[in-house]
């Protein structure tokens, strides 16, 4: 039966390929199930954060707007700008440290009172850092600071008073004092100046004067000079800043300033303690609530015989807002 013989070899040898296209095909579909289970599984999770989002974005809202219409004796509508930002920050320094900081910071609007007062919170603080540091918005420590704060618009003057505590053992309370005057010089020029006062009862007092002047460069750019002096009580010495800052506002470009700054004291003579470069990117990740920013940072200071010190400082940001913008 040699044809019969024929049949059964070729049976046998196509039984191989069979189970091999068979498992080839049964693994296609597995992939594409898990393909699928993937995507679905990041839809959900992209659809629960953003209503996880909304919700207490809400309840913030309605918080404030509810503490609004008790304080003022008036219906809380239109517009709320409370907020509250949670974030977290990733830096890479020269030496190879690396560190990671976390936080969160906000304000509940009360805009119908008379006395335009917000109640606020903030894990972090900058009040009694350097220039330098305040310059590049880095902390000289973290700490929960919250209290109240009452703000009023005047014909020359903006001014804001802060009364509140740092939650820190020992307890530490404060008092903050601001005051903004801006205006425009001509079609090209503005000029600004800022006064700024703080006690805290367990390190004394400070204050700073900041005045700028800006030069609007087209539509889309603008070049900031700015003077700023500090004196902190507990150091018992002067601070200088001079600082330069190009901002530009171009769509879809994400490269939002660029600043040099020189810093210098009086103690114990007076002198130059550091020049830097830094840049600063902001870039919307979702909607208007959730920003990726980046800021590398070229420090040269006068401790390290004038070397540069690179560093570059990552931040996510999420905001719990009113929305105002839907992509």
């Amino acid at each position: 039966m040699p044809c019969l013989k024929t049949i059964n070899n070729t049976v046998f040898s196509l039984l191989p390929a069979l189970f091999l296209g068979s498992a080839v095909a049964g693994q296609q579909q597995e992939d594409q199930a898990s393909e699928e289970l993937q995507v679905s599984t990041v839809i959900k999770t992209v659809r629960w954060t953003e209503e996880t989002r909304d919700a207490i974005s809400s309840s913030i809202l309605t918080t404030a707007r509810s503490i609004d219409s008790w304080m003022s004796g008036e219906i809380s509508e239109g517009k709320n700008k409370s907020r509250i930002n949670i974030g977290v920050e990733q830096s890479f320094e020269k030496s190879g440290e690396m560190e990671t900081d976390f936080y969160i910071r906000g304000k509940l609007d009360i805009p119908n009172t008379k006395r335009k007062l917000k109640l606020f919170f903030d894990s972090d603080t900058n009040d009694q850092s350097s220039l330098e540091d305040k310059r590049l918005n880095n902390n000289e420590e973290s700490f929960s600071t919250a209290g109240v704060s009452r703000e009023r618009t005047g014909d020359v003057f903006d001014l804001s008073h802060d009364i509140g505590a740092k939650f820190k053992i020992p307890f530490d309370p404060f008092y903050r004092f601001k005051a903004k005057h801006k205006r425009e010089l001509n079609e090209l020029w503005k000029m600004g100046f800022e006064q700024r006062l703080w006690y805290y009862h367990r390190k004394g007092w400070g204050e700073s004067s900041e005045l700028n002047f800006t030069r609007l460069l087209g539509d889309q750019h603008s070049v900031i000079f700015t003077t700023e002096i500090q004196y902190q009580n507990r150091y018992e010495e002067f601070e200088f800043g001079q600082f330069a800052t190009l901002r530009q506002a171009i769509p879809g470009n994400h490269w939002h300033s660029f600043t040099l700054g020189i810093t210098g004291s009086s103690q114990p003579d007076q002198q130059t303690d550091s020049v830097f470069l830094s840049a600063s990117y902001n870039q919307l990740i979702y909607k208007d609530w959730l920003i990726l920013s980046a800021r590398p940072i070229l420090r040269f200071p006068d401790s390290d015989n004038w070397k540069p010190n690179p560093e570059l400082e990552i931040r996510l940001d999420v905001f719990f807002q009113e929305t105002t913008k839907r992509n």
